[in-house]
C-alpha cells in the first residue's frame, strides 16, 4: 500500500500523534502480510477476506489495545478482540470463523518472520 492507500486505511484508528505512529506502523505490517499473502498466490477473494479482517483487526487493536509502541507480539494468542467484533460487526458463525482465520494468519505470519516467539 501506498502511504495515501494506509492514510485512508487508517483513518479512523487513530486520535493523536501517539496513537497516529502506532497505527500507522501497524498498517504497515498489515501491509507487508498482505502482500506476501499476494505473492504466494492467495485467491482474489481470500486477499479480500483477509483485507477486510485485516482492518477491524487493526481498528480493534488501535482502539482496544493499550499499546503504546508497536511490536509484532501484538499478534500473540489470536483471536484479536473478539468480543468488539461480536459486538460491532456480526455475531454469526460465518463472519467469526473468517475473523479468527485472519488473525491467526497474521499470528503465523509474524511467527514465520521470526517476529514472534512464544515462551517455551
Amino acid at each position: 500500500m501506498t502511504k495515501e492507500e494506509i492514510d485512508n486505511y487508517i483513518i479512523d484508528w487513530h486520535w493523536d500523534e501517539e496513537s497516529h505512529k502506532f497505527s500507522l506502523e501497524f498498517a504497515q505490517y498489515i501491509s507487508d502480510f498482505l502482500d506476501d499473502l499476494e505473492k504466494n498466490g492467495a485467491s482474489e477473494r481470500t486477499y479480500k477476506k483477509h483485507k477486510w479482517n485485516c482492518q477491524l483487526v487493526g481498528s480493534f487493536m488501535c482502539q482496544y489495545g493499550y499499546h503504546d509502541k508497536f511490536s509484532p507480539n501484538v499478534f500473540k494468542y489470536p483471536p484479536y478482540h473478539d468480543i468488539e467484533f461480536r459486538r460491532k460487526v456480526s455475531t454469526s458463525k460465518y463472519s467469526m470463523d473468517s475473523y479468527k482465520s485472519t488473525c491467526k494468519a497474521l499470528e503465523k505470519y509474524a511467527l514465520k518472520r521470526g517476529d514472534l516467539k512464544y515462551d517455551k
